[in-house]
């Protein structure tokens, strides 16, 4: 099978990339902070312009998520235990094998045209509040207490992070934070970097009532010299993507039995053993405490922020294509994020506090809209921003274990947090609907 093709991006480049930090390479941040590049591309390549109807109901299939509150706002909550279905069929597929081909991060509408209002559309009603939405105007109740008004998006959506992408992304990247979802895409296609998961237990219909998700941190395909394309914040990239027969590489720190690598991995300490799948839906839970993207092991001036996952969900519409393999399209992932851990996101990135580049990041303060609890209190302070993002995922193979990067903060001496990253126990995910599941580790 050829290197799959997409069209080239074209921008304009309006200033040249900052290296931040040599101690990890180009981090994922999507379900990292999308602050995408403000310059003058406008062109995804063709297979980021899926149309993503998880993020947008004009395309009538049903969206069984959708409900009404007690003020008579639509609302796209989070699925919860009475959306699992009954299943019928009890025989299992083997096991399925995805990886990332795109994202959308907030920024930029379905044409790939830089918005302002695209993150409305991106999220879910993560506190179950509607705060100021477009299409809930007469109720405004504050799930907490902020520094200043944030918003939901439609159908009361909370996306502080997906509207933070479009508000900020003019200030920070002129200041040498070479943050880019143009850059994030180059580095999915050339297969820098992943997140690489297993769907087992799964009947291969429109419901399933249990199936479970495994997640791999990957950092790279096996063979990356077949895309010695070099990504850019901004910029064209060439045309050739990965295609399912390069198999990635994952994180053997992850793997519950680190010598049962690809093509059939041993089970993830990164899991959902109670998620499920309705009307062609997959819904799972992501792990709690755990980073959303990985790092990479190969230099580049790309770097998206790696975000720590407090409370989130991955879904997505899973199908049979006519050619034979599966793919999850109009995906999405949501949840919330703490404070804290947004400001390790940078610095991990090296923005310390003694470098000048330090005072860009106290826009996070401004932008908390939740409660890292999950509660709902307005007498409580706002600790935790909420973020949204699109996906496309393909069919994919796995393939030898590998050590990837470990993030660093900054020294202690620095503003950093002593052993941070380790601090953060090596757990399972909740399941789909926020109990906890059994742990690895």
């Amino acid at each position: 099978m050829p290197p799959r093709v997409v069209s080239d991006a074209t921008c304009e480049l309006g200033s040249s990339p900052v290296r931040l930090s040599t101690t990890y390479s180009a981090v994922l941040g999507v379900l990292g902070a999308a602050f995408a590049v403000a310059l003058s591309c406008n062109e995804y390549p063709s297979d980021l312009r899926e149309r993503a109807r998880l993020t947008d109901a004009s395309s009538g299939d049903t969206i069984w998520w959708q409900s009404t509150d007690p003020n008579g706002c639509t609302t796209w909550r989070k699925p919860n235990e009475g959306d699992r279905p009954v299943s019928t069929v009890a025989t299992n597929l083997e096991p399925l094998y995805f990886a990332f081909d795109s994202v959308r991060l907030g920024s930029r509408d379905l044409a790939g045209n830089l918005s302002d209002t695209a993150w409305k559309t991106l999220g879910l009603d993560v506190d179950g509040v509607c705060t100021a939405s477009d299409t809930c105007k007469q109720v405004n109740t504050q799930p907490c207490t902020g520094l200043s008004p944030n918003p939901d998006g439609e159908n009361c959506r909370d996306n502080t992070f997906g509207r933070l992408a479009g508000d900020t992304a003019k200030q920070i990247v002129p200041m040498g934070i070479p943050i880019s979802d143009l850059g994030l895409n180059c580095g999915l296609c050339k297969g820098r970097f992943n997140l690489v998961f297993r769907v087992s237990g799964y009947n291969g219909t429109r419901s399933d009532d249990k199936v479970r998700v495994d997640i791999y941190p990957s950092p790279g395909l096996e063979n990356q010299s077949l895309f010695p394309d070099v990504c850019q914040p901004t910029g064209t990239y060439g045309p050739l993507c990965w295609t399912r027969n390069y198999p990635w590489t994952v994180d053997e720190s992850v793997l519950s039995l680190r010598d049962v690598a690809g093509p059939n991995l041993s089970d993830s300490k990164w899991y959902d053993d109670n998620a499920y799948v309705r009307e062609g839906v997959l819904v799972a839970r992501y792990p709690s405490g755990q980073l959303l993207w990985p790092p990479h092991t190969l230099s580049s001036t790309v770097y998206v922020l790696p975000l720590r996952v407090t409370d989130g969900q991955i879904m997505g519409r899973i199908e049979l294509q006519p050619d034979g393999d599966w793919i999850i399209r109009d995906g999405l992932i949501a949840g919330r994020s703490r404070g804290a851990d947004v400001k390790a996101g940078f610095r991990m990135l090296g923005i310390c506090p003694s470098s000048p580049l330090y005072p860009t990041i106290e826009f996070v303060e401004s932008g908390l809209d939740l409660l890292a609890s999950g509660d709902v209190d307005g007498l409580k302070s706002c600790d935790a921003m909420s973020f949204g993002f699109g996906f496309v995922a393909r069919q994919a193979i796995a393939g030898k274990a590998a050590q990837a990067p470990v993030l660093q903060d900054c020294p202690a001496t620095d503003g950093g947090l002593p052993d941070a990253d380790a601090a953060v126990p090596d757990t399972g995910s909740r399941d789909a609907q926020g109990a906890e599941t059994g742990s690895e580790g």
